[in-house]
């Protein structure tokens, strides 16, 4: 039997795309987009501080009624002093916001949300709305912003339709990001479409969990050549939800030896639990167990350890991810980190 103890986590690759935090804009779909402000510039803080490049903010222009959100908050539709309030409390990383083009009309003020701060625009793209998305596309580009298209329900194209649409929406946009909208595609897919698609133009993808296959989506998308991945903390977002970037982070720190960007995270995910309820945040403690290849009575002991010293599961998992990355091996983590037991 192999000896657990000798697997070195550091020693496996993880990719290393672009990722966008969507906790804001699809985990709104939650809570009707009722953050406030300061949760905004919280949550969008937190997902930066962890490794995100880009935190999405919300809707520029309206959400659809298609999708039933009533009594809105400030995020389902951003204004200029919004993304300005924002910037001012956030120094690094880049912000960006979704536009839909069946709601939003012709004249956004993308200029004046560029000079607020704003970097990018990621667009909804539907044949039925085709030449309002490229009016607002060209629009967005012409203020110096970084535009996207989001090919909404991916999984509905075959591969030659698909290819259609990419070769028209890579005239107008800086990326293209295949949007599995139904949850529906599988790994063999989403690395068939990603091929194609990365001889046009950069390609990024968005996957939904509700079959359990963001994560291995994901990184097929990566390997396939996607430099850019979505990713929600806590993986809250409509329905089942999406890639979780705690998932994503945990496992990157422990193959690049690179935990020190996680704590701003804990504290985050326990303000979405508290913000939209229990059962909300995932098992940091089982997650970063599985990262370190543990064994159950050493997760137990994790999780004895957090008991005794009072501390969140979150808080001591991360505690000793820190400690395993500047550590020689996982025993010697272990007798050290649990000698208080």
């Amino acid at each position: 039997m192999k000896d657990l103890l000798a697997f070195d986590v550091r020693t496996r690759e993880w990719p290393m795309p672009k990722l966008i935090d969507v906790t804001l804009r699809d985990g709104g779909f939650r809570n009707s987009f009722s953050w406030s402000i300061d949760e905004i510039i919280k949550i969008a803080t937190a997902a930066l501080n962890a490794g995100a490049y880009c935190a999405e903010l919300g809707y520029i222009g309206g959400v659809p009624e298609l999708h039933n959100v009533r009594d809105v908050g400030p995020a389902a539709s951003l204004t200029v002093k919004d993304v300005e309030q924002v910037r001012k409390r956030i120094d690094k990383g880049l912000l960006c916001a979704m536009v839909h083009p069946s709601v939003a009309v012709s004249n956004q003020p993308f200029e004046a949300l560029q000079q607020a701060g704003l970097n990018m625009v990621r667009l909804v793209y539907h044949e039925s709305w085709d030449d309002r998305f490229v009016s607002l596309a060209e629009a967005a580009a012409s203020a110096g912003l970084t535009t996207s298209a989001n090919l909404a329900l991916a999984s509905r194209y075959d591969l030659p339709g698909l290819i259609e649409k990419a070769r028209h929406l890579c005239q107008h946009v800086d990326i293209i990001y295949l949007a599995d909208t139904c949850s529906a595609m599988l790994p063999a897919e989403v690395e068939a479409l990603t091929q194609e698609l990365i001889k046009m133009c950069p390609v990024g993808f968005h996957g939904h969990d509700f079959l359990s296959l963001a994560l291995a989506n994901a990184l097929i998308a990566t390997s396939a050549g996607a430099t850019w991945i979505d990713a929600s903390i806590c993986g809250i977002g409509r329905g089942a939800g999406n890639l979780r970037l705690e998932l994503w982070l945990v496992l990157q720190a422990s193959c690049k030896a690179d935990s020190a960007k996680l704590r701003p995270l804990v504290y985050a995910m326990q303000m979405i639990e508290d913000r939209l309820g229990p059962q909300t945040i995932p098992d940091l403690g089982s997650i970063i167990s599985g990262a370190l290849n543990l064994t159950p009575p050493q997760e137990d002991q994790l999780r004895t350890f957090a008991h005794l010293e009072t501390l969140p599961i979150g808080d001591a998992s991360v505690a000793l991810l820190d400690s395993r990355l500047n550590a020689e091996s996982v025993t010697e983590v272990l007798e050290k980190f649990f000698a208080q037991l």
